[in-house]
């Protein structure tokens, strides 16, 4: 928001995971319904973005270019994550349906919203 510089890895090629809350929220109240209280299950998309996608959305969302210094890959990280939730699907009838364009989109509107201010602003 103040226009400083972020860092972008892998010059933005990296692919990851990227969940909304709810999500997520629904995967765990699913689990809670569930009554398995040992078992685990991994929540997530199940699909990868590239990073360079992430910001290109958020600042089409935002309505302003980021002020990017592009970097290598960070020492010890992978081109790709993501969640396996075959597990969660089967036992907990999980499918997230939030799209990365919708995520964000919902994200930047509560970002800005009265109650994010009031809760969360600097005074």
């Amino acid at each position: 928001a103040r226009g400083l510089p972020i860092k972008v890895y892998g010059h933005g090629s990296p692919r990851r995971d990227f969940t909304y809350i709810d999500d997520v929220v629904d995967g765990i109240m699913a689990a809670l319904a569930l009554g398995a209280p040992e078992e685990i299950f991994n929540l997530g998309n199940h699909r990868t973005e590239t990073l360079g996608h992430f910001i290109e959305v958020l600042e089409r969302e935002i309505g302003r270019p980021a002020n990017k210094t592009m970097t290598a890959m960070a020492p010890g990280d992978v081109p790709q994550t993501y969640a396996d939730i075959e597990h969660a699907a089967a036992r907990l009838g999980y499918e997230p349906s939030t799209t990365i364009d919708v995520g964000l989109r919902k994200f930047v509107q509560w970002y800005r919203s009265d109650d994010f201010v009031a809760e969360y602003a600097e005074a």
